[in-house]
């Protein structure tokens, strides 16, 4: 605890007056750090949360271009209220690939 000023002694109070201006400027020094570092480490967050995000985001693009969708098309779907058009454009992706597949098993074999 501090201690207490004698009002009847001007030299004591105008001591410890600049006591705690020097403690106050520390303790701004200090807390700037901090405050800068706390910027640096939330820029860091934010940077690894846009890698992870564009890794997410790559892969579902991925997904959906071998399903034969794009990120559009569901947007689009979703947009419109229309997911059941969403729906037969993945099952007829769905069914060109195995006939693709198929076509291409054969093509194999008579070779």
């Amino acid at each position: 605890m501090r201690k207490r000023p004698n009002p009847d002694n001007p030299d004591e109070i105008i001591e410890l007056l600049e006591k705690e201006k020097a403690a106050l400027k520390n303790l701004k020094v200090k807390r700037n750090a901090l405050e800068k570092q706390i910027r640096e480490s939330e820029n860091r967050i934010l940077n690894y949360d846009n890698i992870l995000n564009t890794k997410r985001f790559s892969e579902v693009d991925d997904v959906l271009n071998k399903r034969g969708v794009s990120l559009e098309d569901i947007v689009a779907a979703i947009k419109n209220g229309d997911l059941s058009g969403l729906n037969n454009k993945i099952e007829l992706a769905g069914i060109m690939d195995k006939l693709e597949s198929a076509s291409n098993k054969n093509e194999n074999d008579s070779t």
